[in-house]
């Protein structure tokens, strides 16, 4: 009888044993697999047709319309005192004025204070580039692209 008990004990042990390490090795995220390395793309490789322009508007109302106003003038509500966001109505680009300059102003911020706060890892890369492609219809249109 005690070498059944003894059995069964040793039984229902390794079952749980098994059990605990088959619920961690799920539960643990894998090792982050190394990026392969891309290069920044030198032009704006969405066109700015008009869905691209429309998915741009609804990412500026979602994101950015706080700060830089429903116009884009620079006059939102959410701004915090003391800064001064850019304004897209007018013929200055403020933070570089290519489309790649402006894509990295967006994804990263404005160093050296991050006046403007990154949104990399927030907004998707491509609603990044439609984003572009509205910003551009708010301005002149003698803007580099």
């Amino acid at each position: 009888m005690r070498q059944i008990l003894r059995t069964a004990i040793v039984g229902l042990a390794l079952v749980w044993i098994a059990s605990v390490l088959t619920v961690t090795a799920q539960t643990q995220k894998p090792a982050a697999a190394a990026k392969p390395s891309v290069a920044a793309p030198v032009k704006n490789p969405v066109a700015p047709t008009a869905e691209s322009v429309a998915a741009g508007t609804i990412v500026f109302g979602r994101f950015c319309k706080g700060c830089h106003g429903v116009a884009g003038a620079g006059d939102g509500n959410a701004v915090p005192e003391g800064y001064e966001p850019a304004d897209f109505t007018d013929a200055k680009w403020d933070h570089g004025s290519t489309d790649v300059a402006i894509f990295k102003t967006i994804k990263n911020g404005v160093p050296p204070d991050l006046v403007m706060e990154g949104w990399d890892g927030r907004i998707r890369d491509i609603d990044i580039w439609h984003l572009i492609n509205y910003i551009r219809t708010l301005g002149p249109k003698t803007a580099k692209r």
